[in-house]
């Protein structure tokens, strides 16, 4: 093999070698990219739901206190079926799944599950609930919000709110 043949082999040889670094490199870039977009659309979609979480429990809040206050009303007057029309219209937004309204003996006084109605909340819901002095608001076993407020009368508890929102998980995966 002369000079000539050998430095054209070692020159191809370099070049081949070149192209195969420059796309490994290149392969290995694209995959860094990939994992750290990964990792940032992570983090950006805990922290909107983090935000959306603490913007919906602070407007439930909000929501509960009014409506209270109308359940209070219409208890205070024996009026449950005012009580009834209210849930049926607050029961019809999607995000609701269920009210409840309980007396001081903690029997479920109207529903929006009517079989519920006259049966004890301890059935059905954790009986603590029945002795919180503020709007409690957490999640339940299946990732809802439930909001418990109690009914106060002028000088003694005549109640409890219950409600229960399905909140919306974010997804911001890329179709």
């Amino acid at each position: 093999m002369s000079v000539k043949q050998k430095t054209c082999i070692y020159i191809i040889a370099v070049v081949v070698a070149v192209a195969v670094g420059i796309y490994l490199w290149k392969l290995i870039s694209e995959n860094n990219l990939r994992r750290n977009m990964e990792n940032q659309r992570i983090v950006l979609t805990e922290r909107a739901q983090f935000i959306i979480e603490n913007k919906t429990n602070d407007l439930l809040n909000l929501m509960t206190v009014p409506f209270v206050w109308a359940v209070r009303r219409e208890m205070i007057r024996e009026n449950y079926d005012q009580i009834n029309e209210y849930l049926t219209q607050f029961i019809k937004n999607r995000e609701i799944n269920k009210i409840v309204v309980v007396d001081t003996n903690g029997i479920i006084a109207v529903a929006t599950d009517k079989k519920q109605e006259g049966k004890s909340f301890s059935m059905y819901y954790q009986k603590e609930f029945l002795g919180y002095t503020e709007i409690n608001i957490a999640n339940d076993s299946e990732g809802n919000i439930q909001i418990v407020a109690p009914i106060m009368g002028l000088n003694r508890r005549i109640g409890t709110l219950l409600i229960t929102f399905v909140s919306e998980k974010i997804n911001l995966e890329v179709p």
